[in-house]
């Protein structure tokens, strides 16, 4: 009575206390599938992104660049507007130094998906990222600089982003505090 059910079937789709969708009489096996479908995007993607998007995070830590990226597709599989996936296949995309590839996939990206908070975090990453990855070549010309200027506080700070870009990261800060005595 209170849902004024006048007619037998009828069925209802509820989210968070309040009816969402629904219909009323028969309807085909393809009608109901889609009914259902439906109704459950309703409540998001779910527990197993939820735990792909752990696993993700996991990786990510690890800096096993390429088993994020395979997440983070996963995750992009089952909820394609998943901000967090995306943030992390931007991540994963820079750890492994596809700089192109992902300047071009954030230029596809929804403006809403772009602004999300996981997205413009891992944007702001990829200059930082980008330079550390070239500076890794120029290691022994830095280091043959800095024989003949020790005190140069451009090529200390470009020593420092190599050694970063190398993953020496206690070398990087080393010379970074130096130059910054």
């Amino acid at each position: 009575a209170q849902l004024r059910i006048q007619s037998i079937p009828t069925v209802y789709t509820f989210f968070e206390g309040k009816v969402v969708d629904g219909f009323q009489g028969a309807k085909s096996n393809n009608e109901i599938t889609e009914f259902v479908k439906k109704s459950a995007s309703f409540s998001g993607p779910g527990q197993e992104v939820e735990d792909l998007i752990l696993k993700g995070k996991e990786f990510i830590e690890l800096r096993d660049w390429s088993r994020s990226l395979e997440i983070s597709q996963k995750i992009l599989e089952k909820d394609p507007e998943n901000h967090i996936g995306f943030g992390n296949l931007i991540r994963s995309m820079i750890g492994l130094d596809k700089f192109s590839e992902v300047k071009e996939l954030i230029n596809t990206l929804a403006l809403e998906i772009k602004n999300s908070k996981p997205v413009k975090e891992a944007i702001s990453l990829i200059n930082v990222s980008e330079k550390t990855f070239f500076a890794k070549g120029n290691i022994k010309e830095l280091e043959k600089k800095l024989k003949q200027e020790p005190e140069n506080l451009d090529y200390l700070l470009e020593m420092s982003i190599a050694l970063f870009g190398e993953g020496k990261i206690d070398e990087s800060f080393e010379i970074l505090l130096k130059s910054i005595k």
